[in-house]
C-alpha cells in the first residue's frame, strides 16, 4: 500500500501519538480494501480508519 510506505519513510518526523493515529487509520483502511464482497463491514471499516485518524486525547478526562 503506497501510503503505508509514505508513512513509514516519515514516520520519524512526527510524535508517537500522530503515528500511532495514522497507524491504526491505515490498518482500518487496508481492511476495508480486504472487505470488498461485504459492504457491511467495509463501510464499517471505513468508518473506524476516518475516526482513527480523528481521534484526539482529551487531557483531564477521567480514564474509564
Amino acid at each position: 500500500m503506497l501510503l503505508g510506505k509514505i508513512f513509514k519513510s516519515k514516520k520519524a518526523q512526527h510524535s508517537d501519538t500522530f503515528n500511532l493515529r495514522i497507524h491504526r487509520g491505515l490498518s482500518w483502511l487496508k481492511k476495508s480494501t480486504e472487505l470488498d464482497q461485504d459492504l457491511d463491514l467495509q463501510f464499517i471499516s471505513l468508518w473506524g480508519s476516518f475516526k482513527a485518524l480523528y481521534a484526539q486525547d482529551v487531557a483531564g478526562m477521567p480514564n474509564k
